[in-house]
């Protein structure tokens, strides 16, 4: 079981995204308390889990660690239940990140450090975009998806450094003059100014052209362009189809419960959207393919000397199986 919630300072959920072993935890929990009837089985009625039962059974626990925060100044870091779930917390510009799982402790405060990072990297402070923006939030989850995907299976993501690919002189340098070529049609042919150019080799940094004026990246934000590109490439086909009442008719009774949300017994870890809170899943940003050929642009707040949080216009592309283009643009 794992999920990752943001509540702002009115309790309320900001995002959420969870697999369907914490939608079955929720709704038990929600029926043992009465919040929730098990006798209605209208799939037109009850096709999603209400934001409202989340926010009623994670309101006590939510407002408990705000007291303890501004009160005693002494917030949880972590609460353990006797069921094996743990809760962790970690708060950034007035929102409570919450992650929840059976994974140990440390697992899920990275989980929940790596969430913030990225939220800083999309919205910066103003989090509550998420929950007003269809657009950031599917990033957002896509993002963490990339990155929950990476970290299981790349030694780069588990350490968190850049992968240099390392090839002959001579390849290296076209590769350089290559992005220098780009950068430079770029200057004559948009209003921005690109700083930096980048390939990928899959996971692996082949090359890196900064402009003389450009301020350095750094590592980390090196590393989320490649999250960033890697998130791009998962195929539509990998998410679930999009839950609704046409799509719930004609899930078999046997494996769909009264949320309209198949639930199995088996750990596939899917990630699932839940209809009427703020824009989770994956297939919101999978719906509709992208044509082949055409470069995805994005703005990000990456770090700088000047600032920790410099807008910069970010251009992705595949150009073959495994090598892509990045371009980055001070705003």
């Amino acid at each position: 079981m794992l999920a990752v919630l943001i509540f702002d300072q009115l309790n309320d959920v900001v995002y959420l995204r969870c697999d369907h072993k914490f939608v079955g935890h929720v709704r038990s929990m929600a029926a043992s308390q009465g919040l929730l009837s098990e006798a209605v089985v209208d799939p037109d009625q009850v096709a999603q889990l209400d934001p409202n039962i989340v926010v009623q059974l994670f309101s006590p626990l939510v407002t408990s660690q705000r007291i303890m925060t501004t009160q005693f100044n002494n917030p949880y870091t972590s609460v353990s239940c006797q069921d094996g779930t743990t809760v962790v917390f970690k708060e950034y510009a007035g929102y409570l990140f919450v992650g929840v799982g059976h994974q140990e402790e440390s697992h899920l405060q990275r989980i929940i450090s790596i969430t913030i990072r990225i939220v800083q990297l999309i919205v910066g402070p103003c989090v509550t975009t998420l929950k007003k923006s269809d657009e950031k939030s599917s990033l957002l989850d896509n993002l963490l998806e990339a990155w929950q995907t990476l970290y299981a299976k790349e030694q780069s993501y588990l350490v968190e450094a850049v992968e240099r690919l390392v090839v002959n002189a001579e390849l290296s340098a076209a590769a350089v003059k290559a992005l220098a070529a780009v950068v430079d049609k770029l200057k004559s042919a948009k209003d921005l100014t690109p700083c930096h150019a980048l390939f990928f080799v899959r996971n692996k940094l082949l090359a890196l052209y900064s402009s003389r004026s450009a301020q350095e990246l750094s590592a980390s934000d090196v590393l989320f362009l490649n999250l960033l590109v890697e998130a791009s490439q998962v195929k539509s086909s990998d998410y679930m189809e999009d839950i609704s009442p046409k799509n719930i008719a004609e899930i078999p009774d046997e494996k769909k419960e009264d949320d309209g949300i198949e639930l199995d017994t088996s750990d596939s870890g899917e990630f699932y959207s839940i209809p009427n809170t703020p824009s989770l899943g994956r297939h919101n940003s999978h719906g509709e393919e992208e044509p082949e050929g055409k470069i995805r642009s994005c703005v990000l707040l990456l770090r700088t000397e000047m600032c920790q949080l410099t807008p910069h216009l970010v251009h992705y592309e595949t150009l073959s199986d495994g090598l892509s283009l990045v371009i980055v643009s001070e705003v």
